[in-house]
């Protein structure tokens, strides 16, 4: 069944690491920062998947993509250029997927 996903990237690379990356340019103590992003409601209520490599790629859900405009995107442009941010709509059928993760929010495939 096809159903609407999104990606989100910052210079070629997902969002989240993209922010990762600049608070360590960022921040004097850039681990304590990302550990209090993370814990925020703007941020916690993204599961963070238990398997997790260079090979996998993340989307978003369309339920998932609207929480993200709404609580995660506005704290992002405090970090990241807003010109550089590319979000991109993608149909899938997921029984032709590797999905190696799922939740209501996101779903995790190999490349």
């Amino acid at each position: 069944m096809e159903k609407v996903y999104y990606r989100v990237s910052y210079n070629g690379i997902g969002i989240y690491d993209a922010l990762k990356k600049q608070l360590w340019v960022l921040c004097l103590d850039p681990k304590s920062e990302w550990d209090r992003i993370k814990k925020s409601s703007s941020f916690n209520w993204l599961k963070t998947p238990n398997i997790y490599s260079d090979n996998y790629r993340s989307y978003f859900t369309e339920l998932g993509f609207d929480y993200f405009k709404e609580k995660t995107l506005p704290v992002i442009y405090n970090y990241l250029d807003k010109e550089n941010i590319l979000i991109e709509k993608f149909v899938f059928d997921d029984l032709k997927l590797e999905m190696v993760y799922s939740d209501l929010y996101q779903i995790v495939i190999a490349k």
